[in-house]
This record gives C-alpha cells, structure tokens and sequence, in this order.
C-alpha cells in the first residue's frame, strides 16, 4: 500500500488541504471575537471602578455583536470540520478495506472481521479527530496567547519577558510530554515497542486463527503478554498529558502573580487603567488558551499513534509465503472435507482469534458439489458452524485436511481463493456510511444498476427506496439496521463479489420469517448455478438443498437428501414439526398484533 494513497486518505492533498486551513482560520477568529468581547468587558468594569460611567456602545458590542459573530464563525467550522470528517472516515476505510481484501483470508474483501473492523473504527475517530478538530483549536490558540502576550506586554519590558519566557516553557512542557512519549512508542520496531500497532497488525494479518495452531499455548501466552502492553501503553498516553495540564494552569497562575510583582516593584503598584485592563484581558483570554492546548496534547498523540498504526498495516504488504504457490484454482473446483477435526486446544485457540466459540469436531468428511445447495444442518453447538469456517479456509483444521479440486486449501494462492471463495457470516462488519459505501468495499467499480440488482435479490431494495435508497445511512456495525435488514444489507456485499463458491454461517438463523425468506429466495436463485453452502438450524432451508449433511457431536451422523433423512432420523421430524410449530405461532402474533394496531 502506497503511503501516498494513506496521505490523500488522511486529507493532505490540495483541495482538502485548502478547506483544513479554512476551518484553521474560523477557529482563530473564534478566538480573536472572545478576545474582543473580553477587552471591552474588562474595559467597561475597570473604568467603571475608576468612577466613569459604562459606555451603551461597548455593551452593546459585547452582548450583540460578537457573540453574533462568534456563533456564526463556529457554526461555519463546526460545518465545514464535520464535512472533511465524513470524508476521511471513508477515504480511510476504503483504504484498510482494500489492505484486508489482500490479506491470506477468503472472506477478507467482502466480509471484513469484526475485530479488524473496530480497530480500523476506532484509528479513524483518532485521526479525524486530530484532523478536524485539534489541529485547528491548535493553531488557533497558539495565536490568540501570542495576542494575549502582546497585549500584557503593555505592562513593561520586564512583564513582557516573564511572560514570554513563561509561556516557552509551558509550550516547551507540551512539545517534550508528546515527543518523548511518541519515540518511546515507536520504539525499536518490536511488538513490544509499537504496543498499539503490534496489536493492530496482529488482528489484521493473523486473521484466521495463529500461524500454527499446534503451538497453541505458547501463543496464548503470547497473547496475555501483548493485551498487557497495550493497557501499560495505553495509561501511558494519558500520564503525561495530565500532568501537563497541572503544570499549565500552575504556571501561568505563576505568570500573572510575576507580572504582578514587577509591575509592583517597578511603578509602585498595578494602579493606571492601562495596566489594569491588560491584566484582565490576559487573565481572561490568555489562561483558556493555554489548559485548551495542553488538554490537547492527550487527543494529539493519541491520533499520532493511530496514524503511525494505519500508516505502517497499510505500509506493509500482504505476507509472501516462503515458498511460491505451485497450484492452480480451475473452474469447477469443489469444496471437500477429509478426516478434519478440531481438538480442544485448537477450537480454543481458533475461537481466541475467529471471535466466536467454536466447537470440538472430528473426523468429519463430505463433499460439496460444484453447483448446488447444500446444507449443514443440527444444533449450533454440534459443530456445524466449525464445519463451515473449516470449508472456508479461514480456520486450519488441527487434522485432516479442507480441499477446493483435490488441492490443499493451505497450499492455494490467498488472493486467488479470496476471488473464488467468499465466506460470510451474520457478525460480518458494516463500517459506518451508507449502503453504497458498505457495497463498494465488495466491488469498487459496482454500478448503481448493479448495487440495486443484489439488494432486490435479497428482498432489501423496496426498504431502502423508500429512506434515502443507496445513500440511506449505517452506522457502525449496522446498528441502526433491523437484525433482518443488517444480514440482508451482509449477503448483498457478499453476492456482489459474484464468487464461484458461498458459505453461509448462520446467517439466516436469529432473522425476521420476511428477511429470511426473502434471503432463501436468493440462496436459492444462486445455487442454480455456483456453490452455496449453508450452515443452519432451521430444518426447513433444507427441503430443496441437494445434499443435507446432519451434524451433532461434532461429527457427521447423516447424509443425504431433506426426504431421506426424515426417513432415517425421527429426530428430525420431531425438531421439524417443532419449528414449524414455533414460526405458525409466531406468525399468527405478529398478525395479530397488527390487527390490534389497526383496531
């Protein structure tokens, strides 16, 4: 990844540029009207205590007109920081995206891990936070303590060179709590070094588990001793900013109080109006800035960090295997299973980096045929879902061995299986955006024409035209999605990859009848012609599957049609009967429900 598509991504080029320094300008100006609203204030009380009455003109400026334009200069920032938020917040996560999708994981482009997700989420807040809001508060009240300074250098040259000596030291304090802390985070390169981008790295590049799962306790080790660094690194951050925000308010109290004491010793006291109202402006308008720019120094480094995280994942190619990939993916290859399992130690490990607990499997072999449904069916703890992640490629089993075509999944070209084979799951992640944004990361050339054609496949298109259609909004993780709708919107950017194999992990089990149906209507449609794999506990997406494998116990007790295992399992059509039971009773809620709503 080019680091210069990571600098566009973070707002450095011209046109973005242009508009940072704009919002830059309107919080200086912001700080300036404070300034001018603080001058005639303290003017108007000071001249009041030397017996003068207070002029309508200065209250009228003070009560009127600045605040009007101090509203309209922070509205106008507020605006413009907000714009170039939402578009650093895509540019970047289209970036990472585009990083994952060439990582050794099938699933990786259109089904970006939960994990890596929410860590790429949380990069971007500290980033466009640093981008949008600190950078410019920063600069603008640098400026407006320099004007402070000028104005309490009225005072004497004594005054004005305490005041500037203080103010270095103070700006001295933050430069060194910020600078120390980010070389001793960059460290030597180690993961003990890099703490928070070792972290990120690990999530995003060991996606599928560890490197060999036969090392799984010294891995687990490894783990603890790393989630340990990262909380020291992380109380770290916060340490020094706070005592350098202590130290500002200490010393420019101290500022002021030596101000105070040479005037005294100079003039016999601060008793002529002009050193009275620089006072009060610089106490008014100059302690604000300084606690603004040292409570900044947390969220700056923070986003310094996050930066450096981003910069070196997406510096960083995909890894190159030791050893070049010597076989092919054909059209017509086929998934496969022979004697695979998952012992204790390895499901636990594999849990441990796929997120979800999965189950011991063993000795569990079966075909998939080329084009065609076909259904892992049984309870969600038998071991079906660890079937299916095993299918995929994304977890290695601890024996046996998954094939696509006769051939090792382990030994495929990943970019290869990535185009080939796509995974998806109901926890698969929906990055904040809207739905074109979310469909994009699965196709970035997709057309609208596209992007409509696999939301009515899903039965999603009718909802969304109905909100702002292709630019309705989703939030993070799609949490202002129905459970139905967010696993529609889920194997929408899954079918637009348009992969010649689908496993389907659970993705219908926990919807709405409606979501569901509409999403086996699809399945369905697709499996006319390319492989689906579905992993499901509900017996009735098995009817016209043409091949149902029934998994308990973590192996395999039955193979064959939906009619012939109804033959050979009682159990199954009492579990049948049994759904079916539950969705009538359901339905006949839900309607009347409605009736009552209509009533």
């Amino acid at each position: 990844m080019r680091r210069d598509v990571v600098d566009e991504a973070l707002g450095v080029v011209p046109h973005r540029r242009a508009r940072l320094c704009l919002v830059v300008a309107l919080r200086l100006a912001e700080c300036l009207l404070a300034m001018g609203a603080a001058w005639p204030l303290c003017d108007s009380v000071l001249v009041m205590g030397e017996g003068a009455a207070k002029t309508s003109a200065s209250l009228t400026i003070v009560l009127f007109g600045i605040p009007i334009a101090w509203a309209a200069a922070h509205a106008a920032a507020g605006w413009l920081a907000a714009s170039l938020r939402l578009e650093l917040e895509l540019a970047l996560q289209d970036a990472v995206a585009g990083h994952v999708s060439q990582l050794a994981r099938a699933d990786a482009a259109a089904c970006p891990g939960r994990r890596e997700a929410l860590l790429t989420q949380g990069a971007m807040e500290d980033v466009c936070r640093d981008q949008t809001e600190f950078l410019p508060w920063l600069c603008a009240a640098a400026i407006s303590f320099a004007v402070a300074i000028a104005l309490a250098s009225q005072l004497s040259e004594q005054a004005a060179t305490c005041v500037l000596a203080t103010g270095g030291l103070e700006a001295l304090l933050v430069v060194l709590a910020s600078g120390g802390r980010r070389s001793s985070a960059a460290g030597d390169g180690s993961d003990e070094g890099r703490g928070l981008d070792g972290y990120l790295r690990q999530d995003l590049t060991e996606l599928d588990g560890y490197a060999s799962l036969g090392a799984a306790d010294g891995l687990l080790a490894k783990s603890g001793e790393r989630n340990a660094l990262i909380r020291r690194d992380r109380l770290a951050v916060g340490r020094g900013p706070r005592v350098v925000r202590a130290l500002a308010l200490l010393l420019a109290l101290a500022c002021l109080a030596i101000v105070v004491g040479i005037v005294d010793a100079a003039g016999g006291g601060v008793t002529t109006l002009q050193a009275r109202r620089a006072l009060g402006v610089a106490a008014c308008v100059g302690l604000a800035p300084l606690v603004l720019l040292a409570a900044g120094a947390e969220s700056h480094l923070s986003a310094q960090l996050a930066r450096e995280d981003v910069l070196q994942v997406l510096d960083e190619d995909a890894a190159e295997p030791d050893e070049p990939f010597g076989l092919q993916i054909h059209p017509g290859d086929h998934l496969a299973l022979q004697h695979a399992g998952l012992a204790e130690a390895e499901a636990r490990m594999a849990a441990d980096a796929w997120g979800d607990p999965l189950p011991v499997v063993d000795d569990v072999s079966l075909d998939v045929p080329a084009v065609g449904l076909t259904v892992l069916a049984g309870p969600a703890d038998g071991g079906r879902r660890a079937v299916a992640v095993l299918l995929a490629g994304a977890v290695r089993p601890g024996t046996g061995v998954a094939l696509l075509g006769g051939k090792p999944l382990d030994q495929l070209d990943p970019a290869e299986l990535g185009g080939y084979l796509t995974l998806v799951r109901p926890g698969d992640y929906l990055f904040e955006g809207s739905v074109r944004q979310n469909l994009r990361m699965a196709d970035p050339a997709a057309t609208e024409g596209m992007m409509w054609d696999v939301l009515g496949a899903v039965g999603l298109d009718e909802a969304l035209r109905r909100l702002d259609g292709l630019d309705t909004p989703v939030r993070a993780d799609g949490a202002n999605l129905a459970p139905g709708g967010r696993r529609q919107l889920v194997l929408a950017r899954a079918l637009l990859r348009d992969s010649a194999v689908y496993v389907l992990d659970d993705l219908l089990d926990g919807a709405d009848e409606d979501a569901a149906a509409s999403m086996m209507r699809a399945v369905r449609g697709i499996a006319r012609y390319k492989a689906v794999v579905l992993s499901s506990g509900r017996l009735a997406d098995a009817a016209d599957a043409g091949v149902v494998y029934a998994i308990d116990g973590g192996r395999v007790v039955a193979s064959g049609t939906s009619e012939e295992l109804a033959l050979r399992l009682p159990a199954w059509n009492d579990e049948l009967r049994r759904q079916r039971g539950l969705e009538t009773f359901a339905l006949r809620r839900a309607q009347d429900l409605e009736e009552a709503r209509d009533a």
